[in-house]
């Protein structure tokens, strides 16, 4: 039989840099890394929210359109998620 972990049954078994624990606990490569994978992800969503707020500032059009829709204004507004 075979000694060696399945790395489908045991998916860390051989990848070394996944940590099981909090961040906290990391090594200081780890939590540098997650650090970074955060404001990785906060860019992409600031950027993404800029770009969308610049074409409803500048484009008469798009502008327009959203006026004349507003219930999509109501559905996000009611799809926001609820405090616990």
């Amino acid at each position: 039989m075979n000694s060696t972990p399945n790395p489908l049954r045991c998916p860390a078994a051989n990848r070394p840099h996944q940590f099981g624990g909090t961040v906290a606990e990391a090594t200081t490569e780890i939590r540098n890394q997650f650090i970074r994978k955060v404001y990785a992800i906060l860019t992409v969503q600031l950027l993404v929210t800029g770009l969308v707020s610049a074409l409803s500032f500048w484009s008469e059009g798009y502008k327009g359109w959203i006026q004349s829709h507003p219930s999509l204004v109501w559905i996000s507004v009611r799809s926001r998620p609820t405090e616990p």
